[in-house]
């Protein structure tokens, strides 16, 4: 989603009923009328190992997951450092994400980045896109070092002990593309992702299976040229010179390899396909109504996808492949709300669709979550006739990826407030998701609750951005919350961060303007563009260290609940926490807990509950085997006097207790 359409959808949720949200959308489904035919769907077809998955009874096992319980990994996203700059950068920034505690990665691969000729609307003459050596000759417009940054980051995320999540996505090349309109709205085509060719994307990531199959070894390139980059970090960056800005002579290639390189063995399949931004059109007319139309677009691509990585050992029963990625919110319905034209409708196709209207759309049921019929389910791309077994055995990544991936932001609340819009999935309603699928299957009869996946999330501040709500210390507090309310959910198998660094201002407008801050301000560290750039917010050592306490209140010798996290520790170790507590007003800290995370709690999840000797403020600290102490951020707690009749809760007072045992 772009900055300027989640801040006025957020706006208007709150202005907003869910009955009259639901009712709009459910008008326009009901509305639809048939105009175009369903995509012909060919990965079953094709491959006997999804025919075979496809089918409930003959399904092969689910690729585990990556832990021993359902207890979330860690993931986090930076493609600017991790992709788009030079390798003693790389090699920094996973030195730090390793220092934090994180486990996975997660790596945008822009189609048009890799494709040849991606300015052109003529794929080039003879090209094999289903052999990744073909997108290394010149002749086809690519270069020797064209795959050099996914092959680096693979390599030294692997030499760091952490895993990769490969994101395949637009923007594509032209060629695969159908022609755009242009959008009143934004005066621009989006041309390099609107209705991509299934087939084309396929292929590419076929490609990608075959050279991130653990068996591919690259052709020997020619030695890649050396060019002068300038380091914007103000940090001492291994490899270069110490001190601020540091001219030197680096590549952004990895070093030549002589053995296969790593095998990839986790994807997910696009990005926000419910986003204008990702995949156009979103909406098309049909007899004067908007009825979706990227559902019908991203089911294709899924089933392309899935068979791209199945013909290349990456089945739906070895690898961990996610499908959705959706973004939480999008246009309340393709008409004019409250004179908000611009965020809600121009010409249709370029709104964003919000985030249970797309997933039902994409698996071809109606608001009553009934496989749609007639002309309503030609207009969404679905089948007209045939029984629900028909429509698995067609779509087996719907039904039998990994997991279902969501990006749950709330940029504007913290984590626990509900939207009011019963279409929109923030954290706090991920249920709506959970059972809006539970449904579905339900439905077609398959017997499985598919797992959840937040594979995007964090919360921009002000500063640096002046139009932001969320102070620094409020976005530490909130992504805590987010960590606890997704440990509760048995379904959620991953938390994430989006940026370590805050991006920069764009520069294109002048700093008074309010274009000049829609970049993203989600990083654990202030970005360039501000007197701050390099330094450490708050959200810091909050992520690397996490603690909640649901009720900050207590009674006089009660007990309260403290919910931490030792995401910084050793995976796979026996590990302790300090509970610490100081008095309100003076003193320092003492321990008034120890608390024994087993070797078992891998991701060093815990829980135990502590009884304040007076109001005040506790903490969590970790010692590292080098003597090295961390803590978490501090939470005031508060002791009621014996006089005080009702209980009150502290701000972080928010979410239900339960749970007691690490994990």
């Amino acid at each position: 989603m772009t900055r300027k359409s989640l801040r006025a959808v957020a706006t208007l949720a709150v202005a907003l009923t869910a009955a009259g949200a639901g009712a709009a959308i459910a008008a326009s489904l009901s509305a639809a009328a048939a105009t175009s035919p369903a995509p012909a769907v060919g990965a079953a077809a094709s491959h006997p190992s999804l025919a075979a998955a496809a089918h409930p009874s003959h399904a092969p096992a689910v690729a585990a997951a990556a832990h021993p319980s359902h207890a979330p990994e860690s993931i986090f996203q930076d493609d600017d450092h991790l992709i788009y700059a030079d390798t003693a950068t790389v090699t920094h920034v996973l030195n730090l994400l390793k220092g934090l505690g994180v486990d996975r990665i997660r790596v945008t691969i822009e189609w048009k980045d890799i494709a040849p000729d991606a300015s052109s609307t003529t794929e080039p003459a003879g090209f094999d896109a289903t052999n990744p050596n073909d997108y290394t000759l010149s002749a086809y417009g690519g270069s020797s070092g064209i795959w050099g940054p996914y092959d680096r980051v693979i390599e030294l995320a692997e030499a760091h002990g952490i895993g990769v999540d490969f994101n395949v996505t637009a923007p594509g090349p032209l060629w695969a593309m159908q022609p755009a309109p242009v959008t009143t709205e934004y005066g621009t085509r989006p041309a390099d992702h609107y209705q991509p060719s299934a087939t084309d994307f396929g292929q590419f990531v076929q490609a990608l299976g075959t050279r991130y199959s653990g068996t591919y070894v690259p052709p020997v390139p020619p030695p890649p040229p050396t060019h002068t980059t300038t380091n914007p970090l103000p940090i001492t960056i291994p490899l270069l010179s110490p001190g601020g800005s540091t001219t030197t002579t680096t590549t952004t290639t990895a070093a030549a390899t002589t053995g296969p390189l790593p095998r990839v063995h986790y994807w997910s399949i696009w990005n926000e396909p419910d986003q204008p931004g990702w995949l156009a059109p979103q909406w098309r007319t049909v007899d004067k109504h908007q009825v979706p139309d990227s559902p019908r677009l991203y089911r294709a691509l899924v089933d392309a996808a899935v068979g791209g990585l199945d013909v290349t050992g990456h089945t739906l029963s070895r690898d961990t492949i996610l499908v959705g990625e959706t973004a939480p919110e999008g246009s309340v319905s393709p008409v004019t709300i409250a004179g908000h034209a611009r965020y809600v409708n121009e010409t249709g196709f370029y709104d964003a669709m919000p985030a249970m209207v797309f997933v039902r759309a994409l698996y071809c049921v109606g608001s009553n979550y009934r496989p749609v019929t007639g002309t309503t389910a030609t207009a969404l791309g679905c089948p007209t006739s045939g029984s629900a077994h028909t429509f698995v055995t067609e779509n087996p990544g719907l039904f039998y990826a990994t997991g279902f991936a969501h990006h749950p932001y709330n940029f504007l609340f913290a984590p626990n407030v509900s939207s009011p819009i019963a279409s929109f999935v923030p954290l706090a309603n991920l249920g709506r998701l959970e059972r809006g699928l539970d449904r579905i299957f339900a439905t077609y009869g398959v017997n499985r609750q598919i797992p959840i996946y937040l594979t995007e999330y964090g919360y921009q501040t002000n500063p640096p951005d002046p139009y932001e709500v969320v102070t620094p210390a409020e976005q530490a507090a909130y992504i805590n919350e987010a960590d606890y309310m997704a440990w509760r959910d048995p379904r959620v198998r991953s938390v994430s961060q989006f940026l370590l660094y805050d991006a920069g201002p764009d520069t294109s407008y002048p700093p008074s303007a309010y274009d000049y801050w829609d970049t993203f301000q989600t990083g654990l560290l202030y970005g360039p563009g501000t007197s701050r750039d390099g330094r450490q917010k708050p959200a810091y050592d909050a992520y690397r260290l996490p603690i909640w306490i649901p009720s900050q209140t207590v009674a006089p010798r009660s007990k309260m609940l403290v919910w931490g996290m030792l995401r910084l520790a050793p995976k796979y170790t026996a590990q302790q926490a300090l509970i610490q507590w100081r008095p309100a007003h003076r003193g320092g800290y003492r321990t008034i807990a120890t608390v024994a995370v087993p070797a078992s709690a891998v991701y060093g999840y815990f829980t135990t509950r502590i009884t304040p000797p007076a109001t005040g403020a506790v903490r969590i600290a970790w010692r590292s085997a080098l003597g090295q102490t961390f803590t978490s951020r501090i939470v005031p707690v508060r002791v009621r006097s014996a006089s005080s009749a009702a209980h009150q809760s502290g701000p972080e007072g928010s979410t239900p207790l339960v749970g007691s045992t690490p994990g």
